[in-house]
């Protein structure tokens, strides 16, 4: 709602390097039309920076304001677009450069859109370990599903070689 009140442009980055399902979860924080996310931008979909500043724009001119939820894994046909602006070069534990606890994404997209599009009032948060700190709030049908879930989990893991997941159809 903090957001939501202030004109401009605001990006929320949110982990999921290859799965964008806390980012497309943000949708369900939509109450009214002009409520953000406006845009919401996944890795399993290929970021074009044409269409991102012509989404903005147009979002930003309809509504005075644009509010963005975006992957941290977003990527195009060269890869991922962290890649291409990490300066520090970290590497996690899997050898994958480091994604959070950085705000390279947030800011490199913010100053993209002020040079592109003029628009001076740009914001971006990371929201890094934040995301993983409201155990509280987790209801109590989400700690069951979760339970279940990670005791298959298991089970499958024992019997299967290859990469998976687990959901609940």
């Amino acid at each position: 709602l903090d957001v939501n009140s202030l004109p401009g442009v605001y990006l929320g980055i949110i982990m999921g390097r290859h799965a964008g399902f806390l980012t497309a979860s943000s949708s369900l924080l939509k109450k009214n039309k002009s409520d953000g996310p406006h845009l919401i931008y996944l890795p399993e979909v290929k970021f074009n920076f044409k269409k991102f500043y012509n989404d903005v724009k147009q979002q930003y001119n309809k509504f005075g304001k644009c509010i963005i939820a975006v992957s941290e894994g977003i990527n195009n046909e060269e890869g991922l677009i962290a890649n291409n602006i990490n300066k520090i070069n970290e590497r996690d534990a899997h050898g994958n450069i480091q994604l959070s606890g950085s705000s390279q994404l947030g800011d490199y997209l913010a100053n993209e859109i002020k040079e592109k599009l003029k628009i001076t009032r740009v914001r971006a948060d990371t929201l890094g370990y934040s995301q993983r700190s409201f155990i509280g709030f987790a209801s109590e049908v989400d700690q069951s599903e979760a339970k279940i879930i990670g005791k298959k989990a298991i089970i499958f893991s024992n019997n299967n070689d290859s990469s998976f997941s687990v959901g609940i159809k």
